[in-house]
């Protein structure tokens, strides 16, 4: 009675705290008024978690989604958490008030004195454990608030001083033992020890506040930078102060050692660190004992921070950020981690990332289908398979007097599975076989002729066929991979030949030139394992691409290709307790159900398309059929590169510069393209009669110089900014739908006063890849492979179009440049917060053959636009100035 009644007290008191922070900030403790399509979206996430559904929430771009988010997300678990948990049934007892299987088989219940009895056990256990879950929550808040109040006092000191250490070398008896494979049992033969690993999991009683102790929200987003941009807006937050947020990145961004953080990829920085951890002498100086990890942990947990923080604390702490931030997450409130770390189960597992009755968030949804495909996609080259061959072969050799015989049997499989690939790349077929002849659906749209056939650089099969065409069908591809997992032959492999016998570690005549095929840091046979884990797939959901390269034969390679994202999908939906996907710019949603969500149908799905927070009279959509001279605006591939057009689309842009007040951004279909166009321009004087009005930069197709571009523009806008919104001024920007400006960059306000998408960027209907992609998708629904070309082309347009409107205030012109963007079709496929604003085509207006806009109209509807826009500022500025004067004179 006494524990109920204090569990009672507690509850009483979490609810007050609720109310009073209800009170004092608002229902969801927004930092500010939320708009009403924030409070639209934090209720609809509301009653996704509620109903453990599968919600769809699109929030267009500058709406404050990543702020809804948190908000909405925090409100419900923070809620739920603080109230009592549901009694959970013990393993071999019912749950209170149950009728156990043998009383109903019976059909008579037990004596009153034994079901009284197990009742009784059961409260007591249950109760044990709410009391043990509540103490180990209570003893993690305490040392918690001492870690924040360290911080405060800018206490934090290194746990350890740093020694130098010196890796000292092998001794011959290592040589010997250190790369031994364990000895494997047969199928069905389970031993104490036969699921080794390189890192224990035991958990001591010092490792109590390791344990999961409430529900979680992960929060998944595409990049580390957005990532970081997420951990900023919880800050922002009062949820921030008591909240326990645990960033999550590889190796290679939280690595502090110098030696190994300087490598160039990623699969080195995983060798390094791994080789020192197993080092027996010189290991790792900030991999330190369990308590150095603890200290880590808890700072982790004690303060949110976001990637680049936890990796200088962990420089000031001398301890190791990734493995203190996998240590921190079985007690963090919220993870925040990248697609790879999700969708990847050998990730996730390696990581401890536990995704049952969790919170998944997943925002910039847009780009899952791609990031789950690619994820899951493997590719192997023939320069990998020779290594492969070779350096398992001299391990066989070294080692097959000590192996048991049933490492032996599976090591010459593996050596034959090598060799079979390795056969498939070196003999071409002469003519492609009828069945694996591609599909032209794509190709079929614009009356383009399908690949080349008769002699192919590139075969597509399916999973069984490339299997049997291998000769490899004898072989239980389950079974294998079950090896690789438990015996880690590929990493022990690879580390035998850098380690002990570094000069034989390529096969004899392999030059350096292959460094970039093979990977030298990068274990051949990983890649192969990796390979055959992907024909496990089901046959339908892959197809294997098998390239054969005459000029460089040990380029040719074997690519596995996922089709179906919704089984590894489907992993993680059916284990949480509810998924949210997110983004700004969904629409169209056809393709995302399809490929995602089509065996969904045990889940509720709750879907939500949000308006913007602008007022209707801020943007304005113009469909452009004609140019200046009337002449048709056909973008189309078979009549982009005509003088003509291009002629017509500088003459437009020129016009537009005229009457468009600081920044332009334009986007080409291609970087291809925009060099086309931009070198035309110079040659005929177009550059300059722009470059009149307004200075012109261009995208560039190196990264790395895209900020320094970016910096510049800015700048330009900047110091040429002017306060009436009709001067001409400022700077064009040439962009490239999908390259780094069209999605993430801020051009809000004056640098992006007006959008321009030139053509509709469709990709490549002969690329074999996106052929047999359609293909499945019309085995799914007829027309669907069809649609997924479309909505390729428009998913991209809808981003770059994103980038203008960015806040509440922001206004812009959107000009899309394009006789087919007149159709009612493509125009139906913009976001729905563009359907109102979209310039209509006049009863007396000439429209294009597709139903888009004839110059002058358009010409008339953006001019009309800029000159509204400058009387509201005039008007503004007037107000302001009349009640500047009021306040003077009631002070005179």
């Amino acid at each position: 009675q006494q524990q109920q009644q204090q569990q009672q007290q507690r509850k009483r008191a979490a609810g007050a705290e609720a109310t009073e922070a209800r009170d004092s900030h608002g229902e969801f403790q927004f930092p500010f008024e939320p708009y009403a399509v924030q409070t639209e979206f934090m209720r609809g996430l509301q009653a996704a978690y509620d109903e453990g559904a599968l919600g769809i929430f699109e929030s267009p771009t500058g709406t404050g989604k990543s702020l809804s988010i948190i908000c909405g997300s925090l409100h419900w678990l923070l809620r739920n958490n603080s109230a009592p948990p549901t009694p959970v049934p013990l393993p071999g007892l019912p749950a209170l008030g149950a009728t156990t299987s043998e009383e109903k088989n019976q059909g008579e219940p037990e004596c009153d004195w034994v079901a009284e009895y197990k009742v009784k056990m059961q409260r007591e256990e249950q109760l044990a454990r709410e009391r043990d879950l509540q103490e180990k929550r209570d003893k993690l808040q305490k040392r918690l608030q001492a870690v924040r109040a360290d911080i405060d006092s800018g206490s934090v000191a290194p746990f350890q001083k740093r020694r130098k250490v010196t890796p000292a070398p092998h001794a011959p008896a290592e040589k010997d033992t250190e790369f031994m494979l364990d000895d494997y049992h047969s199928e069905g033969e389970e031993t104490s020890d036969s699921d080794s690993s390189t890192e224990t999991n035991v958990v001591t009683s010092d490792d109590e506040l390791e344990m999961p102790l409430e529900r979680k929200v992960l929060y998944c987003s595409r990049t580390h930078s957005q990532l970081t941009q997420f951990a900023g807006e919880v800050k922002c937050t009062a949820y921030a102060s008591q909240l326990r947020l645990v960033p999550l990145a590889s190796r290679r961004q939280l690595c502090i050692n110098p030696q190994v953080a300087q490598l160039s990829s990623l699969s080195r920085v995983n060798d390094a660190c791994l080789d020192l951890l197993k080092a027996k002498k010189g290991g790792c100086v900030y991999y330190s004992d369990e308590a150095g990890r603890r200290c880590m942990r808890d700072h982790i947990l004690a303060k949110v921070q976001d990637i680049e923080e936890v990796v200088s604390l962990g420089k000031k702490l001398c301890v190791c950020p990734y493995y203190a931030a996998r240590k921190a997450i079985k007690s963090a409130q919220m993870v925040l981690l990248p697609y790879q770390l999700l969708f990847h189960k050998p990730s996730r597992e390696w990581l401890g990332i536990d995704v049952k009755d969790n919170i998944v968030v997943i925002d910039e949804a847009h780009n899952l289908i791609d990031a789950i495909n690619n994820i899951h996609s493997v590719e192997l080259n023939l320069a990998q398979l020779e290594r492969a061959r070779f350096q398992l072969g001299h391990y066989l050799d070294t080692y097959s007097r000590r192996l048991n015989p049933k490492n032996i049997v599976y090591i010459k499989q593996i050596l034959f599975i090598v060799d079979a690939l390795r056969t498939t790349l070196t003999s071409p077929p002469p003519v492609a076989p009828s069945d694996c002849e591609l599909k032209s659906v794509a190709a079929s749209l614009n009356g383009l002729k399908p690949v080349n056939k008769a002699k192919p650089a590139v075969l597509l099969l399916t999973i069984n066929d490339f299997i049997f065409s291998a000769k490899i069908d004898n072989y239980n591809v389950f079974k294998l991979e079950r090896y690789f997992e438990r015996s880690k032959i590929a990493f022990k492999v690879s580390g035998f030949h850098e380690k002990v016998t570094p000069s034989a570690t390529a096969p004899p005549g392999e030059v350096s030139t292959d460094d970039d095929l093979v990977g030298r840091h990068r274990p051949a046979l990983g890649q192969v394992e990796s390979f055959l884990l992907a024909l496990s797939n089901a046959d339908r959901n892959g197809r294997v691409l098998v390239t054969y390269n005459a000029e460089t034969p040990q380029a040719s390679s074997l690519r596995f290709l996922l089709l179906n994202p919704e089984a590894h999908f489907r992993d993680v939906i059916e284990q949480a307790k509810a998924v949210v996907l997110a983004g700004g710019t969904l629409q169209p949603m056809s393709s995302l159900r399809a490929q995602l969500l089509s065996g969904a149908a045990t889940h509720t799905v709750h879907q939500l398309s949000c308006g913007h927070v602008i007022p209707p009279s801020n943007v304005v959509v113009v469909p452009l059929a004609r140019g200046p001279s009337g002449l048709p605006l056909d973008f189309t591939y078979a009549s982009r590169s005509s003088p003509d057009v291009i002629a017509e689309l500088g003459r437009t842009l020129t016009n537009l510069c005229r009457i468009v007040p600081d920044g332009v951004v334009c986007f080409f279909p291609s970087y291809k393209y925009e060099d086309a166009v931009v070198s035309a321009w110079e040659q005929t004087g177009v550059t300059n009669s722009i470059a009149a009005r307004k200075k012109i930069f261009v995208e560039p197709k190196d990264t790395t110089a895209v900020d320094v571009v970016l910096r510049q523009y800015k700048s330009c806008i900047k110091h040429s900014f002017s306060n009436k919104p009709g001067t001409p001024a400022g700077a064009l920007l040439c962009a490239v739908v999908g390259g780094k400006m069209s999605e993430g960059i801020n051009f809000s306000d004056g640098l992006a006063r007006c959008v321009v998408v030139v053509g509709m960027p469709y990709p490549n209907p002969q690329d074999p890849v996106l052929v047999e992609k359609m293909c499945f998708l019309e085995t799914l629904s007829r027309g669907s492979g069809t649609a997924h070309y479309e909505e390729l082309c428009m998913k991209a347009v809808n981003q770059s179009i994103g980038r203008a409107i960015r806040h509440a205030q922001d206004y812009a012109v959107i000009v899309l440049i394009d006789r087919r963007y007149g159709r009612s079709s493509t125009l139906s496929k913009l976001p729905t917060w563009l359907t109102g604003a979209i310039t209509k085509v006049g009863g007396g207006d000439r429209a294009g053959s597709d139903g888009g806009l004839t110059f002058g109209p358009a010409f008339s509807a953006v001019a009309r636009f800029f000159q509204g826009k400058r009387a509201q500022q005039e008007a503004a500025e007037h107000a302001r100035a009349v009640k500047h004067s009021t306040k003077s004179y009631h002070k005179l």
